[in-house]
C-alpha cells in the first residue's frame, strides 16, 4: 500500500491533505493518508518508506515543536517532508534554528491549491533517490548547467513540454535548445524524455503499481506512447526495464547521457545511443 502521510492538526487542513492527493491522476498511485500523533509517525515512516509526509511543526503547544520535526528527520532520512503551516516570524526563525529541510512548502490559503498538493506528493515520494541521481548527474556534468538538470528532473514528474520548462526556467524554447546545444547536451526533448521515464519507474516501485499504468498517472497520452518513449530513448522494450533495474537502469542512461558535456562539442557526436538487444 502506498500512503501519504501526515502530522496536521487542523482538520481543515488534513482534509485537503485526503482530497488532494487522492484527485486527478494522483488517486492511481496513492492509497490515501494515514495521520498520526508525534510517536505514531515514526512507526508509519518505518512501515511505509519513502512515503511524503505533510507536517505544521507548531502543532504542539510547547516551544519545542520545531526541534521534534527535526530530530525525527535526523533519524529517518528517507522521510521527505513536505511543511503545510502559517507561519510567522517566529516560527519562522524556530525553523531556521532547528535547521529542518522540507522538500516543498505550502502555506494554507496561499499556495495550497488541490493540485499542488497531489504534485507536491509525487514530488517528494522517496526523495532520496532524486538526490541521489542529481548528485551522479553533478558528478558528470559541468556546473554551467546543474541548475538546468536539476529543474529538470523538478519538473518532470508530471508532464512537463519543453515549452513549460522554458518558461519555469525563464527563458524561451529557442535559448533553452541552443544551451543544450553550446554545452554538449542532448536536447531538452530527450533529456526530458528521459527524466519522465526515471521517475515513471521510481514511482511504480513506490506505489506497487505497474508502470504502464504510473506513466498514464504521471501525463503520458497513452500506453502506446509510453512504451514508444521507453524504445526510442531506451532501446528496450517495456517489460525489459524492471529487471535490468528499473529507476536505477534509466538513471544510469541519463548520467551517461549528460556525462562528458563540453562546451562547442556537439550533441548529435555524442548522444547516447539505444542499446538494443540483451
Amino acid at each position: 500500500m502506498a500512503y501519504v502521510l501526515g502530522l496536521e492538526a487542523e482538520p481543515v487542513l488534513r482534509r485537503r491533505i485526503r482530497i488532494g492527493v487522492m484527485s486527478g491522476g494522483t488517486n492511481d498511485l496513492i492509497d490515501g493518508a494515514r495521520f498520526a500523533t508525534s510517536w505514531e509517525l515514526g512507526r508509519l515512516a518505518d512501515q511505509y518508506p519513502g512515503s511524503p509526509t505533510f507536517v505544521d511543526p507548531f502543532r504542539f503547544s510547547d516551544d519545542e515543536s520545531a526541534d521534534w520535526v527535526a530530530g525525527f528527520q535526523k533519524k529517518r532520512p528517507y522521510c521527505p517532508l513536505i511543511l503545510y503551516a502559517t507561519l510567522d516570524d517566529v516560527r519562522r526563525r524556530r525553523l531556521e534554528r532547528a535547521a529542518v529541510a522540507f522538500v516543498r512548502k505550502l502555506v494554507p490559503g496561499v499556495n495550497d491549491q488541490l493540485t499542488r498538493i497531489g504534485a507536491a506528493a509525487l514530488q517528494s515520494v522517496c526523495r532520496h533517490e532524486v538526490q541521489a541521481l542529481s548528485r551522479q548527474i553533478k558528478r558528470a556534468a559541468p556546473a554551467a548547467v546543474h541548475a538546468l538538470l536539476d529543474c529538470i528532473l523538478d519538473e518532470t514528474v508530471g508532464q512537463c513540454p519543453v515549452a513549460a520548462l522554458a518558461k519555469h526556467l525563464g527563458i524561451s524554447t529557442p535559448t533553452l535548445r541552443r544551451r543544450c546545444a553550446a554545452h554538449g547536451l542532448p536536447s531538452p526533448r530527450q533529456l526530458v524524455a528521459l527524466a519522465r521515464l526515471f521517475h515513471v519507474e521510481r514511482l511504480a516501485k513506490w506505489s506497487d503499481r505497474p508502470s504502464g499504468r504510473v506513466a498514464l498517472a504521471l501525463g503520458y497520452s497513452s500506453y502506446a506512447n509510453y512504451v514508444r518513449s521507453v524504445r526510442n530513448e531506451l532501446g528496450r522494450s517495456r517489460s525489459e526495464i524492471g529487471p535490468l533495474g528499473g529507476a536505477g537502469y534509466v538513471a544510469g542512461r541519463l548520467v551517461e547521457a549528460v556525462a562528458g558535456c563540453q562546451p562547442g562539442k556537439s550533441a548529435l557526436a555524442r548522444r547516447v545511443r539505444p542499446v538494443s538487444g540483451p
